[in-house]
């Protein structure tokens, strides 16, 4: 591409390269791999078979040259106006004419159109994967002035377990939301859309959709192929006199060990500043092979500054199952982290 090329990209374009995740906490490394894991304007899918060195090889040689498409090539985007986008009742509900591809069925993609018009795009951040939060980026096609005034929320549903959740909880688009400019590529018009940030951080693998509702109506939906973290056993470290299991600098477990229906006490830990562990905790799990979610622990806060925490707080929790299991902390609504135990 040209410099006069380059020179024709949008502000917001160029800041793609920068990681959506709120508090910076995506790795640098995690945000280079975000153009591995989008395929701009279709679908998202991933695999979770295994390949051999020799085509694992190959397919990083594709992907960067998708790579570099993706970020050089950004699709056209189409004018503004009107973004009250026709949708359904519910979500994943069968699909008929016009409304397919668009939240009536579960077709993987990260863009929502309507008449061949850009409505929204989420743009997830580095190697997101069930457990771990990861960040993403909605971008509304419809200029800030426009939807600041108005309420948004977003929902999102599992298809396999029909697990829900609150991605992001209804509020003001004035305080969540910043208006971005754009410029289509090769185009004179130009325009500018909202852009909201919010974590990303799903329980379980597999398809989910995402729903956007503004002022309480169905706005418009993605759907993502979200793949398996890994199940190898959380890292330990040491925090004051104490060695940990879990996350450096975001959270850790005193693991007394677990064996299947029995109760034990077990000292929580986690680190981020005072506003961000504010909210109630929740401790879910997951055993691996299974969409099941259980409740294991709850509490206001998670505590107090302790062993280098800070925040500490002990817990009591039972896992009726052997095997790997994934315990996944909640604060405030929002997964922090996830920890892989071994259940005997």
């Amino acid at each position: 591409m040209t410099e006069a090329g380059r020179s024709d990209k949008p502000d917001w374009y160029r800041e793609l390269k920068q990681s959506p995740y709120p508090e910076s906490g995506m790795s640098g490394e995690a945000g280079e791999r975000v153009v591995g894991r989008l395929s701009a304007g279709g679908g998202i899918r991933r695999t979770r078979k295994k390949m051999s060195a020799g085509a694992a090889l190959s397919l990083a040689g594709i992907l960067s040259m998708l790579a570099i498409a993706w970020i050089m090539d950004w699709p056209d985007i189409y004018g503004t106006g009107d973004r009250s986008a026709k949708g359904g009742d519910g979500i994943g509900a069968a699909a008929t004419g016009n409304e397919k591809g668009n939240g009536k069925e579960w077709n993987t993609r990260n863009l929502y159109t309507d008449n061949n018009v850009k409505i929204l795009e989420a743009v997830p951040g580095g190697d997101y994967a069930a457990g771990s939060p990861a960040g993403c980026w909605w971008n509304l096609y419809a200029p800030f002035d426009q939807l600041k005034d108005r309420t948004i929320r977003i929902e999102g549903v599992h298809r396999e377990s029909g697990y829900r959740l609150s991605e992001l909880a209804e509020t003001k688009i004035s305080a969540v939301g910043a208006a971005y400019g754009y410029k289509a590529a090769g185009e004179q018009a130009s325009g500018e859309m909202t852009r909201i940030a919010t974590r990303f951080g799903l329980p379980l693998q597999g398809v989910w959709t995402f729903v956007v509702y503004l002022d309480g109506e169905r706005y418009a939906d993605v759907v993502f192929d979200v793949p398996d973290a890994s199940w190898e056993i959380g890292p330990t470290f040491k925090s004051g006199a104490y060695e940990l299991r879990g996350v450096k600098g975001r959270l850790g477990l005193i693991d007394a060990g677990f064996r299947a229906g029995k109760p034990n006490k077990y000292m929580w830990h986690f680190w981020g500043r005072e506003e961000q562990l504010a909210g109630a905790l929740k401790i879910e799990a997951v055993r691996q092979g299974s969409d099941r979610i259980e409740n294991v622990f709850a509490a206001e806060r998670p505590g107090t500054p302790l062993n280098g925490a800070d925040a500490a707080i002990p817990s009591m929790m039972a896992l009726p199952e052997p095997g790997m299991w994934r315990l996944m902390a909640f604060v405030d609504g929002t997964l922090w982290g996830s920890i892989v135990v071994n259940v005997k």
